[in-house]
């Protein structure tokens, strides 16, 4: 359509079915004027038909996908007022529109979304992976999105993925310059703390991850382990040094092992 909106107008009122029809690429004509952030268009077609802002393409894409990617704020606004739905639907590894705008570094087009939804449950989702949109942010040494994202009360600051880390966590790992600095002066002050200084909890969450790469997750219950007798004296176990030593080095091979995976993985993006 290539933005021509009296061409568009003719076209619908010829045929209304227009707005859901398919290209090989399962996109319909919103899609298309979503990416190119051609609004009055967008308009035209969801006045045609709302519903055309909830089809996702072959790759699970809805239009919102494609304006998040772009950066397109003006088409956010008009495609959550139509649908407000649209919003909660995930791509094929739970990742969300906010996911998307984080990952493309759209900040914009972000605080449009979070601030027009206003959806609470959104701001914290994580996708499969277990990482919030604070954890991509910080994997992405987004300061300004970091900022953002610690005005809002939604934001789980401590919240940890499947690796078994918080978003300081992944901070800390990274080689000290003046961005990984003032990332972590802004967690610290927002409350931020690492994983392994949680406060304990009558229930342990313990995540193993095994050589397959497949993630099992344990769970002990504190209160149904038998506490020993106030007569018996407190046994402290130690292990061998060298034991403990592989530990310790393989936690931080894995921590800069998944740090450095998930770098390069949130540039690679349809």
């Amino acid at each position: 359509m290539q933005g021509h909106v009296h061409f568009a107008k003719v076209l619908l009122a010829h045929k209304r079915d227009l707005a859901m029809e398919l290209d090989l690429q399962g996109r319909t004509p919103l899609h298309w004027a979503s990416a190119n952030g051609y609004v009055e268009i967008a308009r035209e077609l969801l006045q045609s038909d709302p519903l055309a802002c909830l089809v996702h393409d072959e790759d699970g894409w809805t239009p919102l996908h494609l304006a998040m990617k772009k950066g397109r704020s003006n088409i956010v606004i008009e495609l959550v007022k139509a649908r407000p739905e649209v919003a909660e639907h995930r791509l094929s590894h739970g990742q969300t529109a906010l996911h998307l705008g984080v990952s493309h570094n759209r900040l914009e087009a972000l605080k449009v979304l979070v601030e027009t939804v206003r959806d609470g449950d959104l701001v914290k989702a994580q996708d499969d992976e277990g990482n919030t949109i604070l954890h991509l942010a910080a994997t992405n040494k987004q300061i300004e999105t970091v900022k953002y994202l610690l005005q809002r009360s939604e934001v789980g600051v401590n919240t940890v993925n499947r690796n078994g880390f918080s978003a300081l966590d992944i901070v800390e790992y990274f080689p000290k310059d003046f961005k990984v600095i003032e990332l972590r002066e802004l967690l610290v002050h927002a409350g931020a703390l690492r994983a392994i200084r949680f406060p304990t909890s009558t229930t342990h969450q313990v995540v193993v991850d095994n050589t397959n790469e497949e993630n099992s997750t344990i769970v002990v219950d504190r209160a149904s382990v038998a506490h020993p007798s106030t007569n018996t004296p407190p046994v402290k176990a130690f292990l061998p040094e060298s034991f403990s030593g592989d530990i310790k080095k393989q936690k931080e091979d894995k921590h800069e092992e998944w740090i450095e995976k998930k770098r390069n993985s949130l540039m690679v993006m349809l």
